[in-house]
């Protein structure tokens, strides 16, 4: 299973892409964090909306 980078939570409906910044790490947000455009922070530093 796959967590949410906002909200850490076990996910089924997401989406994924890479890391805007470092394009090594996969950014996962679900339907929830994304329609509120909760924001989350990779490892690289990068922090997105």
């Amino acid at each position: 299973m796959k967590t949410c980078s906002g909200c850490n939570t076990l996910v089924v409906d997401f989406v994924q892409f890479k890391c805007p910044k470092c394009r090594e790490e996969t950014v996962i947000r679900c339907a929830s964090c994304r329609k509120s455009a909760n924001s989350y922070i990779m490892e690289c530093g990068f922090v997105g909306p």
